[in-house]
């Protein structure tokens, strides 16, 4: 027992060391000495366990409980002292992949005390001088615990700590089915909600737009002031354009932050951001426009009929179906220059330049018809930023079918 609890800790130690470079300052000698004596408590304790299950004391399921509240114990207590000797951060993003990465600690110990081989590794044949020690690397520990959790899906523990350590060391493709499986397992919960958001927005870039956004949504229905949830939120809101929503998110969040001063500080940075947007958006509506070319694929050109009509429209990568701003005119004249501006807004509120990015489609329809409809002819820009780029080539280059 003495070599598990040793080995426990210093994975523990090293997991630390490799995933937080630069964050960890030197420990106080009371820290390192308190350190200590955890693991040598929940050393004698778990040998004490051992003994009384080998002696018939204690049943198999009382041993299991035990060892898992010493397990949790050691946990908090190894990452207590890792978090005395980390910066505070200046963000809510920082401060929660800090707290995503210090799981990954956890893992080792999870990893040794659920395996059956740890417990009969002899203290007489391991070296634990950190010279010498092999440790596993942090992807050969998710990869472990990945397996061991294929089989244990109601173990809710082991999978938010597998799935924070994924988060925490960037794996965001892998971090998605990990929360989503937490979600489907507790759906009242709405963190699993708001970190399922986190990933799968990752995934896009940090967009929100579209599944992320609707599970902030659920989330804050499930508890209104959620802090990270409204950080999110706010920022959706943000990303979208809707400026006067994504202020009333942050002004709403101001105060469930006041006893977090540099929280606080970031927070007042991205009201005052915001209220700089709706200065700017405010000044400029009416006068902002974009110049589109369309363009049409030769081989889709003799397709093109007198009556046909042409729509252009602006729309949110990844948001709603529904576009921003659109204008029709004739497609007898194709290819065609033409001005998009604020004047052709269908969403009120804010300008074209306002929103960090779009993507212009067109489409040829047979009927007239705003909605799609087989036999049509469309085509898409590549996503843009409308502050950086005003002039926009769109070719029509395939047919609905």
């Amino acid at each position: 027992m003495l070599t598990l609890w040793l080995a426990a800790s210093a994975l523990t130690i090293g997991t630390l060391a490799a995933i937080l470079p630069g964050l960890i300052k030197t420990r106080s000698s009371a820290a390192a000495s308190r350190s200590e004596t955890n693991i040598a408590i929940a050393r004698e304790r778990e040998g004490d366990l051992r003994k009384e299950l080998l002696e018939g004391l204690i049943s198999d399921a009382e041993y299991d409980a035990a060892r898992a509240e010493i397990e949790q114990s050691l946990a908090l207590d190894l990452d207590a002292q890792s978090s005395k000797g980390i910066d505070p951060s200046p963000s809510l993003f920082s401060a929660a992949a800090i707290s995503a990465l210090l799981p990954i600690a956890a893992i080792g110990i999870y990893l040794l005390i659920g395996s059956p081989t740890a417990l009969n590794v002899s203290s007489s044949s391991v070296d634990l001088s950190p010279e010498t020690q092999d440790l596993p690397d942090i992807d050969t520990m998710l990869d472990q615990m990945k397996s061991r959790l294929a089989d244990r899906p109601d173990d809710l523990r082991g999978w938010t700590l597998f799935a924070n350590a994924l988060m925490g060391t960037g794996r965001y493709q892998e971090a998605v089915p990990a929360y989503r499986h937490l979600s489907d397992q507790d759906p009242a919960n709405p963190e699993h909600k708001i970190r399922l958001a986190d990933a799968i927005a990752m995934t896009q870039g940090g967009a929100l737009a579209g599944e992320p956004e609707t599970l902030i949504m659920q989330a804050l229905q499930l508890q209104p002031n959620h802090p990270q949830g409204l950080w999110l939120y706010g920022i959706a809101r943000e990303q979208r354009g809707a400026f006067d929503e994504a202020l009333a998110v942050f002004q709403r969040l101001a105060p469930m932050v006041a006893n977090q001063p540099e929280v606080l500080t970031e927070v007042n940075a991205v009201i005052q951001r915001i209220q700089g947007q709706m200065t700017q958006s405010s000044q400029s509506m009416g006068s902002f426009s974009l110049e589109i070319r369309v363009e049409i694929d030769p081989t889709l050109a003799e397709q093109v009929t007198p009556g046909d009509t042409l729509f252009v429209f602006a729309r949110v990568p990844n948001g709603p179906p529904m576009p921003v701003a659109a204008k029709k005119t004739s497609a007898s004249t194709l290819p065609v220059s033409l001005e998009l501006s604020d004047q052709d807004l269908l969403v009120g509120g804010q300008s074209l330049s306002a929103y960090p990015t779009l993507q212009i489609g067109v489409r040829v329809s047979k009927t007239g018809s705003a909605n799609r409809s087989p036999g049509d002819l469309a085509g898409t820009s590549d996503q843009f930023s409308p502050r950086q780029t005003s002039e926009i080539t769109v070719r029509i280059s395939e047919q609905i079918r």
